[in-house]
């Protein structure tokens, strides 16, 4: 009988520490999205945001900042629970779409000066313009006049001194940067914008059916309730929409 006891509770401790374990979330250390602060510790708008999810999912997680190749091997290996990007891996990874919480756009900020009004991204190849580690990879694809840059903030720097013609990025990393040197974005152009993608939350698959729900009815909340976009909005530098329809999630 004592024997039988022990063998119950043994077994009924693996699967509460089973429960307990928290799920695997990587966010790219890319900032404003994610990043370590002054004093060493991870912040950023997608850090924050997983582990709100978690939050209010009631489903304990591990956040663990990542740069880009390492971030998507693991996802590929099936090494991670959850991620924020923009990367479509319910093919490429074979992870599940759980929902939708932010738009990235990429765009170009370009000089007044050079009296554009561009409808496409080939009106900007006589010009010299700026990137980040070779970002805006279409720039080289489209045979432009590229200068590489290693800041964000020095190509905005470059750009306001009349020494770049444009500068190619992510536009709410472009206004993080803004914000924080203090460059006032309304002295360029209005940014032309040559992609748009969805960014979304995805999930291992080998999650159990009662969590993946649990953390799809999360992201719908903080979405419908604005959370989500006031959230980001506070780390891009820019005002949230008002109003705007609510992101839907897609479960």
């Amino acid at each position: 009988m004592l024997r039988t006891l022990l063998i119950f509770c043994v077994a009924l401790l693996g699967v509460t520490q089973a429960a307990d374990k928290p799920l695997r979330l990587g966010t790219l250390d890319v900032a404003p999205y994610g990043y370590l602060t002054t004093k060493g510790r991870p912040d950023g708008a997608f850090f924050l945001l997983g582990n709100r999810i978690g939050e209010v999912a009631g489903v304990p997680t591990r956040n663990t900042l990542l740069p880009t190749a390492r971030l998507y091997a693991m996802l590929e290996r099936k090494q991670l629970d959850l991620a924020i990007t923009s990367v479509s891996l319910d093919t490429k990874a074979g992870m599940i779409n759980l929902g939708r919480v932010w738009r990235f756009e990429g765009v170009v900020v370009y000089r007044p000066e050079l009296g554009l009004t561009p409808r496409a991204l080939a009106e900007f190849r006589p010009y010299l313009i700026g990137r980040l580690n070779h970002s805006c990879p279409v720039l080289s694809r489209q045979g432009m006049r590229v200068y590489e840059l290693t800041d964000i903030s020095q190509g905005l720097r470059m750009l306001q001194a009349g020494r770049l013609d444009g500068l190619c990025g992510e536009a709410g990393s472009l206004n993080a940067a803004a914000h924080s040197s203090g460059i006032d974005m309304h002295r360029f152009a209005e940014p032309f914008v040559f992609l748009s993608t969805d960014v979304s939350v995805y999930a291992n698959p080998t999650l159990p059916a009662d969590t993946l729900a649990r953390l799809s009815a999360a992201i719908r909340q903080l979405n419908e309730t604005g959370d989500t976009e006031r959230l980001i909005s506070k780390y891009i530098g820019i005002s949230p929409s008002k109003p705007s329809p609510p992101l839907r999630s897609r479960r």
